[in-house]
């Protein structure tokens, strides 16, 4: 349902293993509905890693119900996905990323003035799914199919 859109797989796992899956999940369907998106997964995003020079955001937000900072300068994420948006001639404020990690997935986004839907699941954090849903920018995501209707909403 995202085909024909600047639909793109961010991850922190390398390009070509995850890019076999998607042709295997195809296989397995006996389709091809998923080849387009093939080229468009980029890996090796590091996510994980924090660069405290890098001064584009800020260096944390804070969420009610923990402890600690969330921490926000990941450039080399950052520069992922301004390459991405830059290729395409769009800006953060047109930007939506659904991850099921808020702080490696979507903190950053959110932070630079894109649109997060947290994806979750049995062991996503009650602080991090009350952050999320009482963000303007911000939707809890159940399902899978829900992402498409998400994602383009404002369009």
């Amino acid at each position: 349902g995202l085909s024909g859109t600047h639909t793109y797989v961010v991850t922190n796992s390398h390009t070509v293993p995850v890019q076999n899956k998607i042709k295997s999940l195809d296989e397995d369907a006996g389709t091809s509905a998923l080849n387009w998106l093939v080229d468009r997964v980029h890996g090796r995003a590091k996510k994980y890693i924090l660069d405290k020079e890098f001064d584009v955001v800020a260096e944390a937000l804070s969420i009610d119900g923990l402890d600690r900072p969330v921490l926000l300068r990941r450039k080399h994420y950052y520069e992922v996905l301004k390459g991405l948006l830059d290729s395409q001639g769009l800006n953060w404020t047109q930007l939506t990323v659904v991850g099921d990690i808020f702080e490696l997935d979507l903190a950053l986004p959110l932070a630079l003035g894109g649109t997060v839907g947290l994806v979750v699941n049995p062991f996503t954090p009650e602080y991090e799914k009350a952050f999320v849903q009482a963000h303007p920018r911000g939707r809890l995501i159940d399902g899978l199919d829900e992402i498409r209707n998400f994602a383009f909403s404002s369009e």
